[in-house]
Parts: structure tokens; C-alpha cells; sequence
């Protein structure tokens, strides 16, 4: 195997993991938002930090796909100015790396924020957050 032919498989592997990436992530905060729409009961329940702590939750949820959204705005701005050979192309790029880099962290946030709440609510909480 060549190494064109193997870094050609390795780019590849790359965009399908990153396709799975973007699609999970996304989908679980689009998804999350709706799901905890139907908990607002419980969580009016639940003491300042609780509520506190399921808004910044939902927070993080929001900016997970905005920061997927404008992410991809600026890859095709990126892709497009590379296609035109303009100098913009990398500075482009590094702004589309540092939304990627939002959406890992806020879907981080938000995945923890969540377990916090279930194991709160699975472990005999009094809505006392």
C-alpha cells in the first residue's frame, strides 16, 4: 500500500468518525431540549440550584447547535475561498476550529449537567437541589 493510497483510507475513516461526531451531537441536543420541556414540572420542584442548574443545562443544549450551525457556515466559507485560492480560506478554518471546539465542550457541559439531574432524581432527591 502506497502511502497516498493509505492516507486516502485514513481521510476517509476521518470524515465518516467526524459525520458520526457531528450527527450525535447534534441530534442529542436538538433532542434534549423538547425531552426536558416535559420535566419543567419537577424541575419547578426542585430548589434555586436545581433550577439553576437544569436552565444552564438547556443553555448548553441551545449553544451546542448554534455553535454547529455557524460552524458550518464558516467550513463552506472556507471551502469556498480555499476552491478560489484566496487568502481567507485559513483564517476561515481556524474560526470553524474554534466552533468545533464549542460544540465539544458545551455537549460536554450538557451531558454532565444532565447525569447530575438523573442521579439526583434516581438516588431519593426531595426536589431540594
Amino acid at each position: 500500500m502506497t502511502n497516498k493510497e493509505r492516507e486516502k483510507i485514513l481521510r476517509e475513516y476521518y470524515k465518516d468518525i467526524q459525520n458520526f461526531i457531528d450527527k450525535l451531537t447534534l441530534t442529542a441536543a436538538l433532542g434534549s431540549i423538547p425531552l426536558a420541556l416535559g420535566y419543567v414540572d419537577k424541575v419547578l420542584k426542585f430548589g434555586f440550584w436545581g433550577k439553576f442548574l437544569f436552565v444552564a443545562v438547556n443553555i448548553f443544549a441551545v449553544a451546542v447547535v448554534v455553535a454547529h450551525i455557524i460552524g458550518a457556515i464558516y467550513g463552506k466559507k472556507s471551502c469556498d475561498a480555499a476552491l478560489a485560492n484566496e487568502k481567507n480560506a485559513e483564517k476561515y478554518g481556524e474560526i470553524q476550529e474554534k466552533f468545533n471546539k464549542s460544540v465539544n465542550w458545551n455537549f460536554i457541559c450538557m451531558i454532565i449537567g444532565y447525569l447530575l439531574i438523573i442521579i439526583y432524581l434516581t438516588c431519593g432527591g426531595q426536589y431540594e437541589i
